[in-house]
């Protein structure tokens, strides 16, 4: 079934977050499991495709490492945590998530079903000559 889907991007450089966030038009809503929309960044961080309301992310507690930590991913059939998550700032390997990354919201937003923000054309026709 073809959806409006929206996703938002976040970018995390030192401590500066940069969010934006579109709409694709007639982009198709990956099902549970399924692989989600890809952007044009270089590899950029995957998109949650699950709901994630309710879920407690503190400095004692993360939910999502409930399902997709390395201990529990497989038996919950959940996508692994990246390796690049248990690297610290000067390269050592750690048995836990490095803190840089262990806010999953800071970088990770979730993929919803919304309506366009604004109409867009099918065809908008030829590009006038005065803006290309």
């Amino acid at each position: 079934m073809k959806k409006n889907i929206c996703v938002g991007l976040a970018l995390v450089v030192g401590c500066l977050t940069f969010a934006s966030q579109v709409v694709v038009a007639g982009e198709e809503s990956p099902a549970p499991g399924e692989k989600p929309i890809t952007g044009e960044l270089m590899q950029p961080p995957p998109v949650i495709t699950h709901k994630v309301e309710g879920y407690t992310v503190t400095a004692k507690k993360n939910k999502c490492l409930d399902c997709h930590g390395k201990a529990k991913y497989k038996k919950k059939g959940a996508t692994k945590i990246s390796d690049t998550h248990f690297i610290d700032r000067t390269g050592k390997v750690l048995t836990n998530p490095s803190s840089a990354y262990y806010f999953c919201n800071l970088c990770h937003v979730t993929q919803d079903d919304v309506a366009p923000m604004a109409e867009q054309p099918v065809d908008s026709g030829p590009v006038p000559a005065e803006m290309k």
